[in-house]
């Protein structure tokens, strides 16, 4: 051994392979989760994802830092870092479990619930009160003609989409990837009105104090979140791209 070479230790060999037992064992611990409750397997495969994808992450961060900053702070963790951070190939192997059980993870991946969400059965009718309310509250010409009507497209258009979507339910026929559109819908209207009203209210719902004004802010703030709850609408984009009109993936 010289001064530019390190000899693995003897034993290191022997902790390799009890480290790839204690791994078999675990594989087999997991198939048999596997089979006995798939949802609680991918919660828990998904907590140990984040962790260990965190370890991973995290490690390449710190080897970064170091490079760039220089110095010797790092030289005795340098090389674990580099170690840790070269399992990140492995980390998006193991992410494939998370793809594929998505369905038993999250709401918005099941159709059949996104359909009988509250939220999309009675949205459209408080969306249409607001947007009356919003028309009687604000000062003459305060509303721009063009983006009242647009809205007002929008909320008729997401109005006979959910009224088209309880019919069918009420039908008892099986829903499927289409009731993304209604998702999409949602978001756009609801925004689309509060962005009406932050217009043609402006400093009344910045800055208002009276209830009125306090309520006008509240929903304008909750509706930025519209996108999100319910399933990301980026995510629904992609179901109706993929699924409904089959532009593959990454298209």
């Amino acid at each position: 051994m010289t001064d530019s070479t390190y000899a693995v230790p003897s034993g290191a060999a022997g902790i390799q392979r009890l480290a790839a037992g204690i791994g078999v064992v675990g594989l087999g611990v997991c198939a048999f989760g596997f089979t006995s409750s798939p949802e609680q397997f991918y919660r828990a495969w998904l907590i140990a994802f984040l962790f260990w994808w965190g370890v991973s992450l995290g490690s390449l961060a710190w080897m970064m830092i170091h490079h760039l900053s220089g110095g010797q702070w790092g030289v005795v963790t340098r090389r674990v870092f580099e170690a840790s951070s070269r399992t990140l190939p492995l980390m998006a192997l193991v992410f494939l479990p998370v793809a594929f059980g998505v369905r038993y993870l999250y709401p918005w991946a099941r159709p059949e619930e996104v359909a009988t969400d509250a939220i999309l059965q009675h949205r459209a009718a408080y969306l249409n009160r607001r947007l009356q309310q919003l028309v009687t509250d604000a000062p003459a010409g305060a509303i721009d003609p063009v983006a009242l009507g647009e809205v007002t497209q929008l909320l008729h258009a997401f109005r006979a989409r959910s009224r088209s979507t309880q019919h069918r339910m009420a039908a008892g026929d099986r829903l499927g990837a289409e009731t993304s559109i209604d998702k999409v819908l949602l978001a756009t209207v609801e925004q689309s009105v509060f962005d009406l009203a932050l217009d043609a209210l402006g400093p009344e719902v910045a800055l208002g104090d009276d209830p009125e004004a306090h309520r006008w802010r509240t929903e304008y703030l909750y509706s930025r979140a519209a996108t999100i709850y319910g399933g990301s609408a980026e995510i629904q984009r992609n179901i109706i791209a993929r699924r409904l009109l089959d532009l593959g993936d990454d298209r």
